[in-house]
């Protein structure tokens, strides 16, 4: 299955690279564009910092404003990103991608500065620890541009891996509210001698998480493309296992505090190596903190002892209390579904999902026209009027009126 999902995001992705860049000779006046090149001002990292921004298409967007994916090393996962939330809408919602492109990596993802670090030398950890100050940029300046200036929802996502992934560990610890969820693949937990993973261990513990969401991806980062022995590398103590280690320890502290409110789950690629996870940890990623986005019950509305409004109230009423705000279906879902059946016949559910747009969109004229074809199609020619009648009093529709005007000349007594 994996194997088989990881083909499709890989084709995906190469028929995208194919397309935005034209082979020699090939007319180029008109590029496919995935994205578009933002950038702000930091007062408080004293520099522009360039984001990249994919939003949904409106003509396809289930919502008009969106919830946020923030994935730090631009450069590296944008695109997969970008791919995985159009090729999978169906499980997915709809999110407007930001990607954080680098000016100084280490700086910005690394939480602390290490007196000593193995294999890095003075000069390159001074430049370190600069963490805090980042999340600062994204709290102050980054989320409120991206909030003025595009279509988004309070709800927010926050992807990064291993130094980002690092950074992701240290925001859900130090700054939960920030975001709603986080994926943090292959975090590089070691950094600073654990200093933060022992600052997880008693956060975990003592704070509360709720309505927070945490995937944790990891890799058999120790003997690449050779089967691992995870016992042994759990208790090994040589730098080799360190991060292996460090991951694994933040899975069991995650498991000691269960009770903290936090929703989370973890996965393990032992085929995967530290270099190649993120594209696939980031879809499995979603699907885990999504999982509640899809009507898995659509096929059972029409069926005996099943009540198909209930279903979608409550599955819209579920997707609300994840959202953190309310979400109602578009209306020309409901009034498909309404259509289809009908077609089969099955006039109670359509006349209930009619109704229930009804209820939602009340101010809409198609909703008491399909209401109108509702009744017409069961021979009831007074309720039909009716709802052509309100369907015009909201909107003059020229389908609507012959409709009426059919009727009523049906009606009309003869002399």
């Amino acid at each position: 299955m994996c194997s088989r999902i990881l083909i499709t995001i890989v084709c995906f992705l190469s028929l995208l690279v194919m397309d935005a860049w034209p082979a020699s000779g090939q007319d180029q006046s008109n590029p496919l564009v995935i994205g578009t090149v933002d950038s702000l001002h930091s007062s408080i990292l004293n520099e522009d910092r360039k984001i990249w921004v994919s939003v949904p298409d409106t003509t396809w967007a289930t919502f008009k404003r969106n919830a946020v994916l923030y994935v730090l090393d631009a450069e590296s996962d944008f695109s997969s990103a970008q791919a995985i939330v159009r090729r999978f809408r169906d499980l997915l919602p709809d999110l407007i991608i930001i990607g954080i492109t680098n000016t100084n990596r280490t700086r910005d993802l690394t939480p602390s500065r290490p007196v000593s670090e193995q294999g890095w030398d003075s000069a390159s950890l001074a430049s370190s620890g600069g963490g805090e100050k980042f999340i600062q940029f994204i709290q102050e300046e980054l989320i409120p541009y991206v909030d003025s200036k595009y279509p988004t929802t309070s709800y927010r996502v926050l992807f990064g891996h291993s130094f980002g992934g690092l950074f992701v560990v240290n925001t859900l610890v130090h700054h939960n509210g920030l975001f709603n969820a986080y994926i943090a693949c292959e975090p590089s937990l070691w950094w600073d001698h654990r200093r933060l993973l022992k600052q997880a261990d008693e956060y975990l513990a003592t704070q509360h998480f709720q309505m927070k969401s945490l995937f944790l991806a990891i890799t058999n980062s120790v003997t690449p493309h050779t089967p691992l022995d995870t016992s042994w590398a759990k208790k090994d103590t040589s730098w080799r296992t360190s991060q292996f280690r460090s991951i694994f320890h933040l899975r069991d502290a995650l498991q000691k505090n269960s009770k903290n409110g936090l929703r989370w789950s973890y996965k393990y690629y032992p085929d995967e190596l530290h270099g190649t996870v993120s594209l696939i940890a980031l879809y499995d990623g979603l699907r885990f903190l999504f999982d509640w986005y899809y009507f898995r019950d659509q096929d059972r509305l029409g069926q005996p002892g099943y009540d198909g409004v209930k279903m979608i109230r409550d599955h819209y009423g579920e997707m609300s209390r994840q959202f953190g705000y309310a979400v109602i279906p578009k209306e020309q879902d409901i009034n498909g579904l309404g259509y289809l059946y009908m077609s089969k016949k099955q006039f109670k559910v359509a006349h209930d999902l009619f109704k229930l747009n009804i209820d939602w969109f009340p101010q809409s004229s198609n909703v008491y026209d399909s209401m109108g074809d509702y009744y017409l199609s069961i021979g009831d020619t007074d309720n039909a009027i009716q709802y052509f009648t309100k369907a015009l009093s909201i909107q003059e529709v020229p389908e609507t009126r012959q409709k009426l005007n059919d009727l009523q000349s049906k009606k009309k007594p003869k002399n």
